[in-house]
């Protein structure tokens, strides 16, 4: 069982405002046998300012509920199990329902906006990935870690510009020196 709870604060040179937020996340994990373990998770936003600062949208180019204040709930469960070979593989699903508010500088400066407070997302993920470890020893590096994702976002919004619906499929390399 976790409880975590996060506090963030940004700060904007342009307008020198200030945001924040605080996060509270319940989860558990359990293990079912030597090899599988089982994740939930469930989080609470609240967000301090209430809206989305104008420099987010240029800088993350408007998509991202990371950066972004919001209100709301977010959930996922995943399942962990390592396979033949040392393999580890983990399928995830989640869900999200999130209130993100408009300032008035943000009305003023982009026009698709104007008139809207705010916009509610509702959506759900499904995700895959398979991963693998090699550890060298001292002859190259310490490890070589490959990892393989693939997965599809689905996001419904009160606003057409945040609505989407796509696949991926990506892949890592990564050489551990130290």
């Amino acid at each position: 069982m976790r409880i975590t709870p996060r506090y963030a604060i940004r700060n904007f040179k342009e307008d020198s405002r200030e945001f924040d937020w605080l996060d509270l996340e319940l989860g558990a994990s359990q293990s079912l046998d030597i090899r599988t373990g089982l994740s939930a998770s469930l989080m609470k936003r609240w967000s301090g300012g209430g809206s989305r600062p104008l420099s987010s949208y240029f800088i993350l180019s408007g998509i991202t509920s990371y950066w972004d204040p919001w209100d709301g709930l977010q959930a996922e469960l995943s399942i962990k199990r390592i396979l033949p070979l040392a393999v580890v593989s983990k399928a995830e699903i989640g869900y999200w329902r999130r209130n993100f508010s408009y300032d008035s500088l943000l009305q003023e400066n982009l026009w698709w906006l104007a008139g809207k407070s705010s916009r509610i997302d509702e959506g759900w993920s499904v995700k895959a990935g398979f991963s693998r470890q090699i550890n060298l020893g001292a002859l190259i590096g310490k490890a070589v870690a490959v990892t393989a994702n693939a997965g599809y976002y689905s996001n419904h919004s009160s606003d057409r510009f945040y609505k989407y619906d796509f696949m991926f499929v990506d892949s890592n390399l990564e050489v551990r020196l130290f």
